[in-house]
Formats: structure tokens, sequence, C-alpha cells
């Protein structure tokens, strides 16, 4: 999935200095920060007028429109036909109130797949696939690190399926 951003002759120069290195290698780790997979590349266009960041897979946009906007001041990107963009609309957080030792948690909506679902307990962030697994809309906690508790507090985070 390609994201584009027009910028115009004027804004070439302050971008082509906050994305040319080291700032390109500071806006590739702002974007895994944000929790975005997959950054293949960022390429400014200085004859279409546009910068071309690409994914190994659908992000969310609104994200990395964040991100891009409070390193280099653009803004509106545009991802090109037939690539799914996640919407803020689609943003789910679940909170639930286990039992002890509870292992199974269903969401109310299928997770998209483009993405990785965290599962948060008294808010440390855990692994998926090490700490948890994720079969549709069931989460399944795999107790590695320790149990959950009853007074544990426990959150699932996740792209909602389209």
């Amino acid at each position: 999935m390609s994201v584009t951003y027009p910028y115009t002759f004027a804004q070439f120069v302050s971008l082509d200095a906050s994305l040319t290195e080291p700032n390109g290698t500071i806006l590739a780790s702002e974007i895994a920060t944000a929790g975005l997979v997959g950054l293949e590349n960022i390429i400014i266009d200085p004859f279409a007028q546009t910068v071309d960041i690409t994914f190994s897979s659908a992000i969310a946009v609104p994200t990395l429109d964040a991100v891009v906007a409070a390193h280099t001041g653009l803004s509106g990107g545009v991802s090109p036909g037939g690539d799914e963009i996640l919407t803020p609309d689609l943003w789910r957080e679940v909170q639930y109130t286990p039992t002890l030792g509870q292992v199974t948690y269903i969401l109310p909506s299928a997770p998209a797949a483009v993405q990785p679902v965290e599962f948060l307990v008294n808010g440390q962030d855990s692994t998926q696939d090490d700490d948890f697994i994720v079969s549709g809309k069931t989460v399944t906690w795999l107790n590695n690190k320790f149990s959950i508790a009853a007074d544990d507090d426990v959150v699932i985070k996740y792209w909602e399926d389209t």
C-alpha cells in the first residue's frame, strides 16, 4: 500500500531537509513507534511534487497522517484505488473485568488482519503470538508470563475488520 502526500514547490526545501538523512530515519522510527508496521520506503518525487510512503500491507492512514504532519507539516495523504484504509471510526478499545485465571476474551467484532491487536494488563502491553493469540473474535491469554487476576485491568485495542 502506498500513501501519497502532495506538496508545493515552496515546501520542497524544508521538506527535503526533513526527509533526508538523518531525518528520514527519524520519520521511519516515528512511524514504527506509532504502531504502523511494514514500512518499505519513503520517496520524494520533485517532478510530481509528492512524497510517497510505501508499506508492505494496509495501514491506518489517519495515524500515518498525524506522524507525517508532525514531522514534515504535510497533510492529506491519499491512497490510490483498492487499498484498504482503516479509518478512526473502526478503532476499538474494549475493557474487561476478568475472573481469576480467565484466558478467553470475546471481542464485539473481528480485528483487521493488517494491524496487530494490543492486549494490555494493568496498562502493560503484551506481545501477540507470545503472550496471547487471536482467532476471529476470540483472544486467548496464554499465561506465559503470569495468570490474569480478578483485580487486573484488561484492555484490548484493535482495528475492526471492514
